[in-house]
């Protein structure tokens, strides 16, 4: 057994433990079926739900942890919840119970997860390194590939870069050329790469086939506020929907073998 603050912690971690099971369950099932459409918002508002989507079961259970560690306290407002809660000896902890057990198998999931993605994140990072030495810069921000893959993407953490084939400029025209300049620097300017990383760590708490579906969508949004972006200098969107055609139809596989593509944000995808 445990006594004092270090068990209240323990305690706090188990409350947040169960709530984010809740969370993740209600979340699921949600998705699954369907039950909140989010498609009639904007693409900003899509992107700002998502995010409320990942976050949620850290956020509940940290705020579901509280209440239950202050309900006993003389600083909460209703002192009834403290029984209601059932929180009885929170500066106890059994290692041997059910709150032991919990903390002891949320701390090893996580600590996989995390770990697994961090690596991730690592090797993607020591490739793009030898990317960057290949590249040349070409001096509107874009770094050009001398390569005959057809792509167009962002790639880096705390310093994205916007990539750019040869093969791909040369089946542009400069209008179009500017469309997917304007759109990649969009997703630099916001650490989409970065923040498409950390996205997928979290959905990672999720059921396999639930962080997909959430994964794709956040994709899908990345890149509607990317075009969005665009369209705020280049006033004919025919043109911006007819330049995402052509690139999509020539991109077939951006990158080819070795890099991580779904931690970076490509043009067309």
């Amino acid at each position: 057994m445990i006594i004092g603050p270090i068990a209240m912690l323990l305690n706090l971690i188990s409350v947040l433990v169960l709530c984010a099971i809740l969370v993740v369950a209600a979340v699921s099932v949600s998705t699954r079926f369907n039950l909140i459409n989010i498609d009639h918002y904007t693409a900003t508002s899509r992107r700002q739900i998502l995010w409320l989507v990942a976050f949620s079961p850290w956020v509940i259970g940290i705020v579901a942890g509280f209440i239950a560690l202050l309900s006993g306290s003389r600083f909460w407002p209703i002192p009834e919840s403290y029984s209601f809660l059932h929180w009885h000896h929170p500066q106890e902890f059994l290692l041997y119970s059910w709150h032991g057990l919990s903390v002891a198998l949320a701390t090893g999931c996580t600590g996989v997860i995390v770990f697994r993605n961090i690596i991730r994140l690592l090797k993607n990072s020591n490739k793009l390194k030898t990317l960057l030495a290949l590249a040349e810069f070409d001096g509107n921000g874009i770094y050009r590939l001398d390569a005959d893959v057809l792509a167009a993407f962002t790639a880096g953490y705390s310093q994205p870069k916007c990539y750019i084939t040869n093969a791909l400029r040369a089946q542009l025209n400069d209008e179009e050329y500017l469309i997917i300049k304007l759109h990649e620097k969009e997703h630099a300017r916001r650490h989409d790469p970065y923040k498409k990383w950390l996205f997928q760590v979290l959905t990672a708490f999720f059921p396999k086939r639930i962080s997909q579906t959430l994964n794709q969508s956040m994709t899908t949004v990345m890149e509607q506020c990317a075009d969005e972006a665009v369209s705020s200098v280049i006033s004919d969107k025919s043109v911006i929907a007819t330049t995402l055609v052509k690139v999509r139809r020539l991109a077939i596989e951006p990158l080819g073998q070795g890099f991580e593509a779904n931690l970076m944000c490509h043009y067309g995808m």
